[in-house]
């Protein structure tokens, strides 16, 4: 299993894709703009077809927190136990990753402006810092993460967590587990 990371929920959710696999759904629905969350809002059966297809995943209309993350193709759930307790199951979904091995988690906030260059990187992730609290601390804000996985079709099931012990604010209590089972490889 990996190990923990953090995404941004900022507007209210995040994507799971690979960003070329969006691109070419995107060229084939003849889709120019590049404020994909508005036209999704707009054109829902575009949304849903990309759902259907395997294109994205959406975890929507969450608190705009930052989640810790886990994603495992090994189904080790079962090692978050002593610290997460599960709360949410959000259901299986279809997944498409391409041969950039990509699988980026992207913050709503991304997708009002999207630019597939930015995850075009060799770093695994993207953001910003920001200055929190009374002391002005600077905090990073992970607007997208990568990880990943060999090209091919995979079954995602999206579970949410939420800590046993709550001894951080709210926005560091609270995650999801992504278990990826590969139905097939791209050759």
């Amino acid at each position: 299993m990996e190990v923990e990371r953090k995404i941004s929920a900022d507007d209210y959710g995040f994507f799971l894709l690979s960003p070329t696999v969006l691109e070419l759904f995107l060229k084939s629905k003849s889709i120019k703009s590049k404020k994909i969350l508005a036209h999704f809002n707009k054109r829902k059966e575009d949304l849903n077809e990309a759902i259907q297809e395997g294109i994205l995943i959406p975890v929507n209309q969450i608190p705009a927190y930052t989640y810790s993350i886990f994603v495992s193709t090994e189904v080790a759930l079962d090692s978050l136990n002593d610290r997460w307790e599960l709360v949410l199951q959000e259901g299986e979904f279809n997944l498409k990753i391409d041969n950039s091995n990509s699988l980026w988690f992207i913050s709503l906030v991304q997708f009002h402006n999207w630019n597939p260059g930015n995850f075009c990187t060799t770093a695994d992730y993207t953001g910003y810092l920001t200055e929190s609290g009374a002391e002005g601390k600077e905090e990073f804000e992970y607007t997208g993460q990568k990880y990943r996985l060999d090209a091919g079709n995979y079954l995602v099931a999206v579970t949410g967590l939420k800590r046993k012990v709550l001894e951080y604010e709210d926005e560091q209590n609270y995650g999801y587990f992504i278990g990826l089972i590969a139905l097939s490889y791209f050759l």
